[in-house]
């Protein structure tokens, strides 16, 4: 079944290719096909296999192949910040203070375990790198935050908590650094 006229399958590649031919003879079209191929690289969409890859070939495996790397990270992403919010909301019941333990605890797991998840899909198991990346960057991502940890360190020193906010920023660091040690090892160790 063909998408009808009215649909963006019938009319984006059209209106993509139009606007192409019209701009500029074939030297354009190559200079544009080049900076989409670019574009598309720098964006981790695209794998060039050969120096003279098309621009047709580059945009039909855009269209295909990263569909199910994107829905992965989406949904893993929507789980790393529904399981950040929950852990994060539960240690700060729990320990509730001046101190942002719960921020604490969310990034230190979190490179805990992106350490064993490295070791784990790079050494140990092979898989497909969109899963790599919806575990990673989708799932893990979304778990730990370096804005917020930021965030709460300023306004830790706008309270004039100089000391807690020197512990927050040093604290995660080192903790985080060596979090990732630990993971790492585990992995190797599993």
């Amino acid at each position: 079944m063909r998408p009808s006229p009215q649909s963006s399958g019938w009319w984006c590649p059209r209106v993509f290719l139009v606007f192409l031919r019209t701009r500029a003879g074939l030297r354009g079209l190559r200079v544009r096909a080049g900076a989409v191929r670019f574009f598309l690289v720098a964006m981790g969409l695209l794998v060039l296999h050969g120096p003279r890859e098309s621009c047709a070939a580059a945009l039909a495996f855009v269209v295909v192949c990263p569909v199910v790397t994107v829905v992965g990270i989406a949904v893993a992403g929507a789980m790393g910040a529904l399981a950040r919010y929950g852990l994060e909301g539960a240690v700060s019941r729990r320990w509730p203070g001046a101190f942002p333990w719960g921020t604490f605890v969310v990034n230190i797991s979190g490179a805990f375990a992106i350490g064993i998840m490295f070791v784990l899909l790079t050494e140990r198991v092979s898989v497909d790198p969109w899963l790599r990346s919806t575990i990673t960057i989708g799932f893990l991502g979304a778990y730990t935050t370096f804005s917020t940890l930021s965030f709460e360190s300023y306004r830790l020193l706008e309270d004039g908590a100089i000391g807690l906010a020197l512990a927050n920023t040093l604290g995660s660091l080192a903790a985080g650094l060596v979090a990732v040690y630990l993971g790492v090892a585990a992995g190797r160790a599993i």
